[in-house]
């Protein structure tokens, strides 16, 4: 899936092993607990989201997600670098 907007969704408890959510909408979602293992999250927006209570973040692509002050990481893990919401290159092509 890319681009759907799931935020501010309950996905706790989730298995979203290897998932496709580029460029997905999850800010504010409350992931406790979900698997993310080998989830691509390439240009997610994770405003606001907690990530702190994620059962497994091990493979998750998160190159060039939307985070900010708000958004909470697991003990442990360094977030990547975030680009800006409006970025241009988070922005993809029409198929």
């Amino acid at each position: 899936m890319t681009r759907i907007d799931l935020s501010h969704s309950c996905l706790a408890g989730a298995a979203l092993t290897d998932a496709h959510l580029s460029h997905a909408d999850l800010s504010g979602t409350d992931l406790s607990g979900t698997d993310l293992s080998g989830a691509s999250l390439p240009g997610a927006d994770l405003r606001g989201t907690d990530l702190s209570g994620v059962a497994n973040l091990i493979g998750a692509n998160l190159t060039g997600v939307a985070h900010d002050e708000t958004t909470i990481w697991p003990d442990g893990v360094t977030p990547p670098p975030a680009l800006p919401i409006d970025s241009p290159s988070r922005s993809r092509p029409c198929a």
